[in-house]
């Protein structure tokens, strides 16, 4: 006998109908009976009588069912516990991300240097930063595109990321080069969500070069694209988005000359909370290479 067959005869008790417990199941019904069968002849015992249509349990049955829940609820316990040593066997860098393009780069030669380690991801709204590495025990970092100011949180900057205008190929800017920034005061822009750090970004941004954009659409960046490509407005756009090939179509990229636009891309975490191995390998990891590229 095996636990197969008593999830078997498991579901057909519950069931009570062959045809419907092999549906349930997944297999022929030739092959629940027989399964069953061999169950019945190994126990001694019928395990289930015919009543109509339905089969019901027997007496025998009855008692079996008793002792075949436990069997089951001890089996799946035992399996769930060795799944957890599993796990516990296998590395996670565990990361909270404001959006999902920050640092792909660096997160794939950390991957590419240390394979054994995998890296889970987990978005993190930009107003809950604070409180999730507070809160949130399994995090190891957060990434995000905007420097916090707490006392309870260190941060390292990653990388300045520069971002760009990006405009309809019908519109009168696809022509240029390059443009600063001033220049698009009288224009309609799409931006993300207000509650968005980029939002908050491209807004100061837009005050720094003497102006308050006209925004006549707040979406996600996924619907951005189609927008801008059927000139609904012009967007301002993170060098990893555009690196995607996303606005390849329809869509023209130009450089902004002045101010000078980028985000900083910045890793956080939580000052008192000791670091585990798998993140004290990421943090100084991130840091050499900062280092190498001249930031520190």
């Amino acid at each position: 006998m095996n636990i197969h067959q008593m999830e078997y005869f498991h579901v057909l008790a519950d069931i009570g109908n062959m045809t419907k417990a092999a549906e349930y199941l997944q297999i022929a019904q030739p092959a629940l009976s027989a399964a069953l069968s061999r169950m019945s002849e190994e126990l001694g015992y019928p395990l289930f009588v015919k009543q109509g249509r339905n089969i019901v349990l027997s007496k025998y049955g009855k008692i079996f069912l008793q002792h075949c829940d436990k069997i089951l609820e001890e089996y799946n316990t035992a399996l769930y516990e060795m799944q957890e040593i599993d796990m516990q066997n296998k590395k996670t860098l565990r990361l909270g991300v404001t959006g999902t393009s920050f640092a792909r780069g660096y997160q794939k030669q950390f991957h590419e240097a240390f394979p054994q380690i995998s890296i889970s991801q987990t978005l993190v709204p930009s107003s809950k930063i604070v409180s999730t590495l507070k809160n949130d025990k399994d995090l190891d970092f957060i990434l995000c595109s905007t420097e916090v100011d707490d006392p309870e949180l260190a941060s390292m900057i990653i990388e300045y990321e520069p971002l760009y205008l990006v405009v309809s190929t019908q519109h009168p800017f696809a022509t240029k080069p390059s443009i600063d920034l001033a220049e698009t005061k009288y224009e309609k822009f799409i931006s993300f969500p207000s509650d968005f750090v980029s939002h908050k970004v491209f807004v100061d941004l837009c005050r720094k070069a003497g102006f308050i954009p006209d925004i006549v659409m707040e979406c996600y960046e996924s619907q951005i694209p189609n927008l801008v490509e059927d000139n609904f407005g012009i967007a301002m756009i993170n060098k990893a988005a555009i690196l995607s090939g996303i606005y390849n179509r329809g869509c023209r990229v130009l450089p902004i000359d002045k101010p000078k636009c980028q985000r900083p891309i910045m890793l956080l975490w939580l000052k008192e909370k000791k670091m585990n191995a798998v993140a004290k390998l990421f943090h100084d990891f991130i840091k050499e290479h900062c280092c190498k590229s001249g930031r520190k």
